[in-house]
Formats: structure tokens, C-alpha cells, sequence
């Protein structure tokens, strides 16, 4: 049996023993394992620029519709 089989099943369990940091660390772990085994983002793909890298100043498109 997997270990993410195993919480899956302990957290019903703890959630009836109202155990509560025990339901926290349960599902903590089961949200860190299905993120880790989301889909990865392609390096090419269009992304967003970080702030540090966002065009600013004279000669910048403006973002707004305002002219």
C-alpha cells in the first residue's frame, strides 16, 4: 500500500477524532504530493514578466486603456 494511500485513508480517520493537527499535516502532505506531480511549465511558454522585469518609464507601453 502507498504512502499517499495510507494518509488518504488516515485522514477521514483523523477528521472523526477531531484530531486536529493531525488532519492539518495530513492534508498539508497530500496537497504538497499532488503538487509536486502537477503538470511542469514549459520554459518557452508566455509567461507574465516579474516586477523586477516589468517595462517602466519613458518609452513604456501604458498598461491602462486610459490615453
Amino acid at each position: 500500500m502507498s504512502l499517499r494511500l495510507r494518509m488518504r485513508q488516515a485522514l477521514p480517520e483523523a477528521m472523526s477524532a477531531r484530531d486536529k493537527a493531525a488532519v492539518s499535516a495530513l492534508r498539508s502532505a497530500l496537497a504538497a504530493l499532488d503538487n509536486a506531480e502537477a503538470v511542469p511549465v514549459d520554459g518557452s511558454a508566455a509567461r507574465g514578466l516579474a516586477i523586477e522585469q516589468s517595462p517602466v518609464g519613458v518609452g513604456a507601453p501604458r498598461r491602462c486603456g486610459v490615453g
